[in-house]
């Protein structure tokens, strides 16, 4: 899943929730200039405090994770979370997949 960050206004946010659409991606968008918004941001620590634009994107997979052997197996859900960057960082993921 996607998620973006964005605020009223901002072209490159609006391009980023179309091209999101327009892939059928799975994606939450969320205002940054909203309470709301800011507290969203605030849960992922992946973004750079050098990053001031806005769209910034980020990537959540969830990967399973299997013990050893030795101990039970277990299908434990663990998710990566990757900064992907702004619009274009977003075009090209989404060209490449």
């Amino acid at each position: 899943m996607l998620i973006v960050f964005g605020r009223k206004g901002c072209p490159y946010c609006e391009a980023a929730k179309q091209l999101l659409l327009f892939k059928n991606k799975t994606h939450k968008y969320f205002d940054i200039t909203t309470p709301k918004g800011l507290k969203e941001k605030s849960k992922y620590k992946v973004i750079p405090k050098t990053f001031k634009t806005v769209p910034a994107v980020i990537q959540i997979t969830n990967d399973k994770k299997k013990k050893s052997r030795k101990k039970k197996l277990s299908n434990k859900k663990k998710n990566k979370i990757k900064f992907i960057g702004g619009f274009e960082e977003l075009k090209k993921l989404l060209i490449l997949s």
